[in-house]
């Protein structure tokens, strides 16, 4: 989510205790994405699938977390271009939303239950500029 506050350059931690610098790699007006280097080895992870807004329907299942670690369900309530609206309880922003099969649906604007669609996050990581606005 974008937030002047970041900063241009972080360490992220993982589960098995390692961690890895990121930097700013792509940005505009809604996201924020960080990039990991070129030589840093990151600990195994299974990739995730960016569901297309498209193939959302009302009423659809969705999980979140909350700010305490909690699992939620809720039902998408609004499917609108780039953003998605749930029943989710309030999620931090940055929060993700996911597919009963696990597939991201959206990153949350920590504004209610609003979500930024994985189109919108995928439209943001195919960009070619990292200043865009």
């Amino acid at each position: 989510i974008a937030d002047q506050a970041l900063p241009q350059n972080a360490n992220v931690g993982f589960p098995n205790g390692t961690s890895a610098p990121v930097s700013l790699s792509k940005s505009d007006s809604v996201l924020m994405i960080y990039g990991f280097g070129d030589g840093v080895t990151l600990p195994a992870a299974s990739a995730t699938t960016l569901v297309d807004s498209a193939t959302l329907e009302q009423g659809e299942a969705v999980i979140g977390i909350t700010a305490t670690g909690n699992a939620v369900t809720g039902i998408i309530s609004k499917v609108d271009g780039t953003s998605i609206t749930t029943t989710l309880p309030q999620t931090p922003k940055g929060a993700a939303a996911v597919s009963l099969s696990g597939g991201l649906v959206g990153i949350s604007t920590g504004d209610s239950s609003n979500y930024i669609s994985a189109n919108e996050i995928n439209a943001l990581l195919a960009a070619s500029s990292s200043s865009g606005t």
